[in-house]
């Protein structure tokens, strides 16, 4: 679901379209890190369940920074016609 929106985000023509992308992508994390630490909790080796826990929100974070970075050169990209 994330990657399809991502997806209609790149090829979006209009503001209608940009938003629905935006408001899949917010349901998509939501759901995401609302049931990642409970299946974390479930599946994850008793010892390591905060590991695991602090690694999944630590990542979650450092990709939203890295898709950040990741779209702002891919639209200089664009714009330069490259």
């Amino acid at each position: 679901m994330n990657a399809s929106s991502t997806l209609l985000f790149l090829y979006s023509t209009n503001y209608y379209a940009l938003l629905g992308a935006r408001i899949v992508q917010g349901f998509s994390y939501a759901f995401f890190s609302t049931y990642q630490p409970v299946w974390i909790n479930t599946f994850a080796p008793k010892k390591m369940v905060t590991q695991w826990i602090s690694y999944a929100q630590s990542l979650s974070m450092i990709g939203i920074i890295v898709g950040y970075i990741v779209g702002a050169m891919a639209a200089d990209a664009k714009q330069l016609g490259i």
